[in-house]
């Protein structure tokens, strides 16, 4: 695909919780090397899964054991270079948020994507369970500004959804992101230029 059709197929997807195969399986290395090989990024669902019949345990769904991998595909002393993509930056456990986090901020191949963070966190740092009604991009959104992590964010839908999804969730998103006090530059990264870097390396 990529090879023959480079103008349609820009990067590759990965869903381990949907696809029930843990982070480190290391039968996942070839498609690093493909990645790789092609200069295109990997996307990883991160986070805990709403359907039935995927994987809800940390092994899963939460990235830090995906760390290895990111170092391997650093680029740095002769390693090959992939772009990794967490998104939802770890939904539902606040573990897996924190990794998520960690990752970015400590490796330039690390990116966050804001993608389907609405629903609140379920189980707290600790791996307990708890209840609330807020919804974990507020204090994500916060992590991410305290972080300076504002260049490795990139805004996504997870679209198509149901008609006017994606118009709610932009303007959701963009106000909660005012509100954690990112600036119109911030906006611009976070909404466009952002995606230009990662994907292809530049910014228009």
């Amino acid at each position: 695909y990529f090879s023959q059709r480079p103008d349609l197929f820009i990067g590759i997807k990965l869903a381990h919780a949907h696809q029930r195969v843990p982070f480190d399986d290391p039968n996942l290395l070839q498609v690093y090397d493909v990645a790789a090989t092609f200069g295109v990024p990997v996307l990883l669902h991160t986070g805990m899964t709403p359907y039935e019949g995927g994987r809800n345990q940390p092994d899963y769904y939460d990235p830090i054991s995906l760390e290895s991998a990111i170092v391997n595909y650093d680029g740095e002393s002769g390693n090959p270079r992939v772009e990794f993509i967490l998104s939802h930056i770890g939904l539902g456990d606040a573990r897996a948020v924190a990794h998520s986090l960690y990752l970015a901020e400590h490796y330039d191949n690390g990116w966050l994507e804001l993608s389907a963070i609405g629903r609140p966190i379920e189980i707290d740092i600790n791996g307990d369970p708890i209840e609330s009604s807020e919804p974990m991009y507020v204090s994500v959104l916060r992590d991410i500004k305290e972080k300076e992590l504002v260049g490795r964010t990139i805004f996504a839908t997870d679209g198509p959804q149901s008609s006017g999804t994606i118009r709610a969730y932009s303007q959701e998103l963009v106000q909660a992101m005012l509100d954690a006090g990112f600036t119109p530059d911030d906006l611009e990264r976070v909404l466009a230029g952002n995606f230009y870097s990662c994907f292809f390396g530049e910014r228009p």
